[in-house]
């Protein structure tokens, strides 16, 4: 539809001064603004979203030319989810990449594609891997606490500087029990060997940083100035640091043994226009599955299903504004040769076999009874060997043996006492009494499923003894691990631990009392969570 001249300065005064007072409510299918199609037919009502699309974004625009531009673009983007968001089978919207052609996208947030020649390189040293393994039928490392919050790579091609330090977060996660967030920017300008802002292969960072002798905390700046100049700190020692990397073979089979494993860095096609405008589901658009179009590197933390439907979870560098706060699903068990988009392609990992201790105690076992026995003491009956005479002391003569004294009757053995009784069984343990109407079984606490105005409604057992009650919540957690991290669907032993056993759910209190009198139930614990490790961890 064409913009007449007086709807033109319309756009352009609007686009400019226009407050935005109509918020809309988001349908399930548009993660930021939702729109009915009789909107498109409106210039005045595609600007009010527009505007309301920009104050959901923080979008700031310099000029009236750029804004104008970056409109045109904005209706394309609608128009396209408007027709096409019935015929696929995931969701698509105008997240906070719709002011961006396809063309502007892949400039700004992908790397150069790679030549073919590159990749017969690559592919011709990649090493096979483990291809069969016992795997549960869905894995999810944000349930370990091994995976930070989404990062935002900005307006750069350095998705493969943050695929490569989530894979390392990961594996110094698993191994040492402490979930650090560590620089990207330092790969991006330090590292030389890769293409900085333009985009490279993970194996090449991977070598720089065993080269560099580790990686620094988020935090620290390694680098002076913006050309790549490196000084090394030689107070401070680096952070985390790897001893080698490894390829997973073109499958994915060997791609879902090795994610069990820890998470995977993985190299994808993300040019596609539904791919930028990704809101949700399970992902199988129109991404390339060639290898030769790979451009951007993802990180894949898990995987799962639904119904028939299997999916990788797959960390981008996008920010939370886009996908599913900054996830995306990515369909599995294709019949494409290296999968959707290319994901069974270029998959690395970083091994560390330096490991830490664990933050947790670890029973000590006994040590076992020593084999070489203490020297012995020689037995009365024998006899020490006769002092070596002096000079000066004569050897005196052999005595007479005396005889033996007249023998005496002797007395009779005493009576034996009789053996101790056996002791009685301790009484067999007593249900919990919950309230004045239900009650727990042994070994069971009391924890309220259902409270109301500091009244307990509706009882539940926890099957720990003397359990934390997670509070407003239907979980519990073990005596010795009384954090409750509901989010992270996790026990912790202490508020900065990032690993712990797995919240137990409450069950409902038996309704009758077997009993006549009994103590009450012990004193329940309550410790709620006080801050959030995981921004996107997944709730059971």
């Amino acid at each position: 539809m064409g913009i007449h001249k007086p709807v033109h300065h319309l756009l352009w005064y609007s686009l400019i001064f226009l407050p935005c007072h109509c918020w809309t409510r988001l349908p399930v299918q548009y993660s930021i603004v939702g729109f009915e199609p009789e909107d498109l037919q409106s210039d005045k009502r595609m600007i009010e979203l527009f505007q309301q699309w920009r104050a959901k974004n923080g979008k700031l625009y310099e000029h009236a030319e750029e804004s104008l531009k970056l409109f045109e673009n904005f209706k394309r983007n609608m128009k396209f989810v408007d027709s096409n968001s019935n015929r696929i089978g995931f969701n698509i919207g105008l997240n906070w990449l719709s002011d961006l052609s396809n063309e502007e996208f892949r400039e700004r947030y992908l790397g150069k594609v790679k030549s073919p020649v590159r990749w017969d390189q690559r592919r011709d040293t990649r090493k096979s891997s483990v291809v069969t393994c016992d795997a549960p039928t869905s894995f999810d490392w944000r349930m370990k606490g091994a995976v930070t919050p989404v990062k935002d790579q900005g307006v750069f091609g350095s998705g493969w500087a943050f695929s490569l330090i989530g894979a390392i977060e990961g594996i110094n996660a698993i191994n040492k029990g402490e979930l650090i967030s560590l620089s990207e920017q330092e790969l991006v300008y330090c590292d030389k060997n890769n293409g900085g802002c333009d985009g490279d292969y993970m194996d090449n960072a991977f070598e720089w940083v065993i080269n560099n002798g580790g990686i620094y905390g988020e935090a620290k700046n390694s680098c002076i100035g913006g050309d790549g100049t490196y000084t090394p700190n030689k107070v401070e020692n680096k952070i985390v640091n790897i001893d080698g990397y490894g390829n997973v073979e073109e499958t994915e089979a060997a791609l879902l043994c090795a994610t069990v494993s820890q998470p995977i860095s993985v190299g994808i096609d993300a040019s596609s226009i539904d791919f930028q405008l990704y809101t949700g589901g399970i992902y199988d658009g129109t991404c390339s599955s060639n290898p030769d179009d790979i451009n951007h590197a993802v990180l894949i933390v898990g995987y799962g299903s639904e119904g028939n439907n299997d999916y990788w979870i797959v960390k981008n560098s996008w920010g939370t504004s886009w996908g599913m706060d900054g996830y995306i699903y990515i369909r599995r068990n294709t019949n494409l040769p290296y999968g959707v988009c290319a994901i069974n392609a270029l998959a690395s990992y970083p091994s560390q076999t330096t490991v830490a201790s664990s933050p947790y105690p670890s029973p000590t076992p006994q040590s076992p009874p020593s084999q070489t026995p203490p020297p012995a003491t020689p037995p009365s009956s024998q006899t020490p060997p006769p002092p070596t005479p002096t000079p000066s002391s004569p050897t005196p003569p052999p005595l007479m043996p005396s005889p033996p004294p007249p023998s005496s009757p002797s007395p009779p053995p005493p009576t034996p006492s009789p053996p101790p009784p056996h002791p009685s069984p301790p009484p067999a343990p007593s249900p919990s009494k919950c309230g004045d109407f239900s009650y727990c079984l042994p070994g069971q606490t009391c924890c309220c499923l259902y409270e109301s105005f500091g009244f307990c409604l509706i009882q539940g057992c926890c099957d720990y003894t003397n359990a934390v009650c997670c509070p407003e919540s239907d979980y519990c957690c073990p005596h010795n691990y009384p954090v409750c991290d509901v989010y992270g669907g996790l026990c912790l032993k202490k508020f900065d631990h990032h690993l712990g056993v797995a919240l137990m759910k409450k069950k409902w209190a038996k309704p009758t009392l077997p009993w006549i009198k009994h103590e009450e139930s012990k004193e329940m614990t309550y410790q709620p969570l006080k801050w959030r490790r995981n921004g996107f961890a997944a709730v059971r």
